[in-house]
C-alpha cells in the first residue's frame, strides 16, 4: 500500500508512538505493524497467491473490507492493500441488498467484516476470526508495485448502485508526498477526521497522517 514503508519505519523507530485512535481504542505504530502483518498472513492462508486471480487482474488478491469505523480498520486496510492485495471498501451503512449486489459484482477473494471487537475473514476455502490477541506474525508486511491497483472505492450511489473507482499505489504515493509538504503534516501532527473510513476523504486523511508518522 502507499504507506507500508512509512508504517514499518515508524514501528521500527517509534513503536510506542500513537498511530490511530477511535473512541477508547488506540493502536501504536508497533501494534499497527504487527497486527497488519498477522492479518496479511491470514489473507494468504485463506487465498494463496497462486490461486488468486480476481476481477482486477491475474495474480491479484481482492479483499473486501466491510467493517465500518472499527478499531482494527487501519490494520485491515494495511494488510488488504499490501503486496499483491487490493482493498475494496464497502460501507456497512448501505442497505443490505445494495451491499450484496456490490459484493456479487466484485467477487472478492476474501471479505473482512466486524465481529464485535474482532474481525471475521471469509473466503471460499474457510473462515478465520482475528483479534488483537491473535498470534504474532513472522512476516514483514510487503510493499506493492506502484502501477498495480491497491484500492477500490465507490461513488455515493445517489442515482443507482455505487460504482467502483480503482486507484493505483503510485497515484496516492505522489499525492501523499505533495500534500505532506503543502499542509505541513509531520510526526507531530494529530488529525481529527469525523466520518466513515469507507469513504475517500476520511480514508485519505487517515492515510496521509500515518504516512507522515502522525496520529
Amino acid at each position: 500500500m502507499p504507506l507500508t514503508h512509512a508504517v514499518l519505519a515508524q514501528a521500527d523507530a517509534r513503536p510506542d508512538a500513537a498511530a490511530f485512535r477511535i473512541g477508547p481504542g488506540l493502536l501504536t505504530y508497533g501494534q499497527l505493524a504487527a497486527l497488519a502483518s498477522a492479518l496479511f498472513e491470514v489473507l494468504e492462508r485463506l487465498s494463496p497467491a497462486a490461486a488468486s486471480a480476481s476481477r482486477i487482474g491475474a495474480a491479484a488478491r481482492l479483499v473486501a473490507i466491510e467493517t465500518g469505523n472499527h478499531p482494527l480498520f487501519p490494520a485491515a486496510f494495511a494488510a488488504a492493500s499490501a503486496g499483491i492485495n487490493c482493498a475494496a471498501l464497502i460501507d456497512p451503512g448501505l442497505p443490505q441488498a445494495t451491499r450484496r449486489r456490490m459484493l456479487a459484482a466484485l467477487a472478492p477473494d476474501v471479505t473482512i467484516r466486524a465481529e464485535d471487537d474482532d474481525l471475521l475473514l471469509q473466503s471460499g476455502t474457510g473462515t478465520e476470526r482475528f483479534s488483537r490477541a491473535s498470534g504474532a506474525s513472522g512476516t514483514r508486511l510487503p510493499e506493492g508495485d506502484g502501477a498495480a491497483p491497491f484500492l477500490v472505492v465507490f461513488t455515493s450511489g445517489t442515482t443507482a448502485d455505487p460504482k467502483p473507482i480503482i486507484r493505483d499505489r503510485r497515484s496516492w504515493r505522489q499525492s501523499l508526498v505533495t500534500g505532506a509538504g503543502f499542509f505541513g503534516i509531520d510526526a507531530a501532527s494529530t488529525t481529527f477526521s469525523p466520518g466513515p473510513l469507507a469513504h475517500g476523504l476520511a480514508l485519505y486523511a487517515m492515510t496521509e497522517t500515518l504516512a507522515a508518522g502522525g496520529e
